[in-house]
């Protein structure tokens, strides 16, 4: 479909609005039809949950796989993936300090990849109901999601809090090929709700996992304020 969209759109010359009608034409031909999916799953005794991940960093979601864990209707598990924008030998590294992670949590965790025969393990291997990605881009077209929902729901919890009024963080193909997109906060459904062609009709508001960490903690009351510096890249000597 890409490609087709690409033809057609062509000889609009004007760079811009030949972009604008490329991604609206994307966001509506990605949109999936789950309701035969979901009324199958529906009838299933256990679902099989599969949580990919390439980036500890960014996994946003302990509370819910714990919870899942703890109600016999769910079989999650971790998939490590391999982060592909580095090194063979550092994403090996990267891989294994990604499996300890989770393992160290007492995770159930599988493979997404087989470095002895340097290959991506098909998703399908595990038997999934329902996949939930990472992050947006997926990592490889083994785990696109017009592929994944042929036997799977597809669901995303964004990785940070979206604080950006940039259209584009909320209206993209991605987006609008998933089942469910679990926000943070009404503001966003509304950003999302504004800018996506289905007005986000597959958006749930359902808080956010990371932020569960601190429901059962006490809070100190100091007097001096407390100040976060948290980048969003990485330093190097």
């Amino acid at each position: 479909m890409k490609k087709i969209i690409k033809i057609i759109t062509f000889f609009i010359f004007n760079k811009k609005i030949r972009r604008e009608i490329r991604k609206k034409l994307l966001c509506k031909y990605s949109m999936i039809d789950y309701g035969n999916l979901l009324a199958e799953k529906a009838k299933k005794d256990q679902l099989t949950v599969l949580f990919i991940v390439s980036q500890n960093q960014k996994w946003s979601s302990d509370s819910l796989y714990i919870a899942m864990k703890k109600d016999d209707y769910f079989l999650p598990k971790i998939v490590i993936t391999k982060q592909s924008s580095y090194g063979t030998n550092s994403q090996k590294d990267i891989y294994d300090k990604n499996v300890k992670f989770f393992k160290d949590k007492g995770f159930d965790v599988v493979d997404g990849y087989d470095f002895d025969h340097d290959k991506i393990i098909e998703l399908s291997a595990y038997n999934p109901d329902i996949v939930f990605y990472q992050q947006p881009l997926s990592q490889s077209s083994k785990y696109n999601v017009e592929k994944i929902s042929k036997y799977a729901l597809t669901c995303y919890i964004p990785y940070s809090v979206l604080l950006s009024e940039n259209a584009d963080h909320y209206n993209n193909p991605f987006q609008h090929s998933l089942w469910k997109i679990f926000l943070d906060s009404e503001l966003n459904y509304n950003r999302f709700q504004t800018n996506m062609l289905n007005h986000a009709g597959n958006c749930i508001v359902s808080g956010y996992p990371k932020l569960d960490y601190f429901l059962n903690k006490t809070i100190p009351n100091i007097e001096k304020k407390t100040i976060i510096y948290a980048p969003h890249h990485s330093f190097e000597a």
